[in-house]
């Protein structure tokens, strides 16, 4: 998710992960992939993964490009029953994940995936909207006294009865540590650069299993993934392995507004069976 998300929501907080990002950061590590040996559950050397936040299916396309996945081998999870991601084809297991009263435990916070996966990887949120609340002026009743002594809408809500909050709750750090509890090996995420700050994260640096962060040189263009297509260019996926493109963008990938995200991303590793300090680097998208 991007950083616009503190202020602003597309599809409910929703913003696709760009194909050469989540194509740059399994292409980093698909050769250790690849030699691992998968605990012999799956023919070759392919690995059982789960994406928990799949959206536009970016992660799970890319799997599958580097050939470290089959059918049913690589389970997808969101919150949307419509996300792209889980109308692909080649017999991924399906699972939505459910919404609870509680918009921070919620989705792959509250659901586990169907097989204990060799990977977990994704771009989980960086937070979730803050629900609506009583507008404090009018405590939710969208009238006020007016100056003459009558009721008028009043001005702070504009007659909505709530304000909004925009500034969204923090869940990433949760979705770490989730990730982290439900792979039996890796766990690859892309996260906000500043995830490497805040004194409330200290503890989960020291405590975790982190085996490299690579920055990416250039900041992902979230706001230009068609929101038709997630940015796969292709107008539809269900039972269909070549569909055709997409109408809205193309076949492109890109629609909408550009530039840049307006905060710096990185790629983090976890490997449970990593010791010793983490090794930094570079990666081009």
């Amino acid at each position: 998710m991007s950083a616009t998300g503190a202020t602003e929501y597309r599809d409910g907080g929703a913003y696709f992960t760009p194909l050469p990002v989540a194509y740059a950061m399994i292409a980093r590590w698909a050769p250790m992939f690849r030699a691992y040996p998968a605990k012999g559950r799956h023919h070759g050397r392919l690995l059982r993964t789960c994406d928990l936040s799949a959206g536009g299916g970016a992660f799970p396309i890319n799997l599958h490009k580097h050939g470290l996945v089959e059918p049913g081998s690589c389970e997808v999870m969101d919150l949307d029953p419509n996300a792209r991601a889980l109308r692909m084809p080649g017999g991924h297991l399906r699972t939505v994940a459910p919404v609870t009263a509680d918009p921070v435990l919620t989705g792959c916070l509250v659901t586990d995936p169907q097989q204990r996966p060799d990977l977990v990887l994704g771009n989980p949120p960086f937070g979730v909207p803050r629900p609506p609340e009583p507008c404090k002026r009018c405590d939710g009743h969208c009238m006020i006294i007016g100056s003459h002594g009558f009721d008028v809408p009043c001005p702070n809500c504009k007659g909505a009865g709530n304000r909004t909050f925009t500034k969204a709750i923090p869940v990433a750090q949760k979705h770490v540590e989730r990730s982290l509890q439900v792979s039996d090996r890796w766990v690859l995420l892309l996260l906000r650069l500043a995830m490497v700050e805040s004194d409330e994260r200290i503890e989960m640096w020291e405590n975790t299993p982190l085996r490299h962060m690579d920055v990416l040189t250039s900041r992902p263009e979230f706001m230009r993934v068609c929101t038709e297509c997630a940015g796969t260019g292709l107008g539809a996926l269900r039972g269909c392995y070549l569909p055709p493109p997409c109408r809205v963008c193309g076949g492109t990938g890109d629609h909408g507004k550009s530039g840049s995200d307006s905060a710096a991303y990185a790629s983090f590793l976890w490997d449970h069976q990593h010791t010793g300090p983490p090794t930094f680097g570079w990666l081009k998208t």
